[in-house]
């Protein structure tokens, strides 16, 4: 590849996600064939695709950012692939300062079982001012096992691997793709409290004791063996170039400590306000439900302090009715009796009137027939007596009964 072809200048060109990679990877050998491209003289380094540019005495750690600054920019493709593969090339190649890189063939370490627990993270010094967490909490798998099938690399299965660290209880773990297959990065994905990010620090202190930790993976490439490196991913990370730093960044933020701290504290006043409010409204709801309740009480015990007045007086008004139908009836029963005594002694009257008449005898035709005429007048007013004695028995039996049923005597 010539200078005018690494030139940040050239033709303006927009590539496919697959051109992208295929563009970067044959920028990255071009610069593994002639490294020359990216060292002056006085051991600074240049960017080989910026020769018009000012600046061209970079630090390793200034140059690194360059290339990734450019890569996860918003410039057009061909601006950021080859800057992307100086990034690469840095940090595999120039191997004294660079960051993770990746073994070809690697064997996998068996992961932790429950013996080879460690105590955690309490033990762990966590700055939490200075640092920057990926969140949601969030952990990095490299090195894991590939092997070259069918004409790409091929790995284990998420499912697989977060059974494996199941004791850190680990949500899902997503391994990394690209054009060329399983990249042997996997993403940890933890719970989204601190007990997430405690579970996230428990896997980090255990590689760390295992030293394959992030500081080992850093170091040179030949001094990595084949065993899986683990480590919690922060702002370097979320800022690198290659699949990693691309998944981060799509699906996650940098946020320290304090930052969540403070959100999570926003949030929890925000959750005590709401339910205080509700507790408010429902205490007021409360109150006028009290009130009504009271309101309806009262007005029940009026209704029934209205219906018992109305039971007192409907009682005193029967018991004034009983003690005037006692009267009543006790003044019928005299009345009645001094009319029973009367028309016995007229009965008796009667009687004796008739023998009186049957004795006398008759002297001649005018006077028997005054004397049957005085007969059959005495019969009909004895009949008459007879039928309102009869009357009497009954209104005597009737008043007995209902004197009776009202329990008046």
């Amino acid at each position: 590849m010539s200078n005018e072809e690494m030139d940040c200048s050239s033709e303006d060109s927009e590539f496919s996600e697959s051109e992208m990679e295929k563009f970067e990877e044959k920028a990255l050998q071009q610069l593994k064939v002639d490294g020359s491209k990216v060292k002056n003289a006085n051991g600074t380094l240049r960017c080989p695709f910026c020769l018009g540019k000012k600046k061209q005495d970079y630090k390793y750690n200034e140059l690194l950012q360059h290339a990734i600054g450019i890569g996860a920019s918003k410039k057009r493709g061909k601006d950021r692939a080859p800057h992307l593969a100086l990034a690469t090339y840095m940090r595999t190649v120039l191997a004294d300062d660079a960051g993770p890189s990746q073994p070809k063939n690697p064997v996998q370490k068996p992961l932790p079982s429950k013996a080879d627990e460690s105590n955690g993270a309490e033990n762990q010094e966590v700055t939490e001012k200075e640092e920057l967490f990926v969140w949601p909490w969030t952990g990095i798998l490299v090195n894991l096992p590939t092997e070259w099938k069918d004409g790409k690399q091929v790995g284990g299965s998420g499912s697989k691997l977060r059974d494996q660290l199941a004791r850190f209880h680990v949500l899902k773990v997503t391994p990394l793709w690209n054009y060329q297959g399983h990249t042997g990065n996997a993403i940890v994905d933890f719970n989204k409290d601190w007990v997430g990010f405690k579970d996230a620090l428990d896997l980090e202190n255990y590689f760390n004791v295992e030293r394959h930790g992030k500081k080992e993976w850093g170091k040179d490439v030949k001094d990595h063996d084949a065993h899986i490196y683990g480590w919690v991913a922060r702002d370097d990370d979320y800022n690198s170039v290659g699949p990693i730093g691309d998944y981060l960044r799509k699906n996650g933020d940098l946020k320290s400590i304090n930052d969540l701290k403070e959100e999570w504290e926003r949030k929890s006043n925000t959750l005590v306000a709401d339910l205080s409010k509700t507790i408010d409204e429902k205490i007021q709801s409360f109150i006028e439900l009290q009130g009504e309740y009271n309101a309806t009480n009262l007005s029940l015990a009026r209704t029934m302090e209205q219906q018992e007045k109305m039971q007192r007086d409907y009682n005193e008004e029967m018991q004034r009715m009983l003690r005037l139908a006692r009267e009543n009836t006790r003044r019928f029963i005299q009345e009645n009796q001094k009319l029973k005594m009367d028309l016995d002694t007229h009965r008796k009257e009667l009687d004796m009137r008739r023998k009186q008449l049957d004795e006398r005898e008759a002297q001649d035709d005018a006077e028997r027939k005054k004397l049957d005429d005085e007969k059959k007048k005495n019969d009909h007013l004895n009949d008459s007596l007879e039928m309102a004695m009869m009357e009497q028995r009954k209104v005597d039996e009737n008043v007995l009964k209902l004197a009776e049923e009202h329990k008046i005597l």
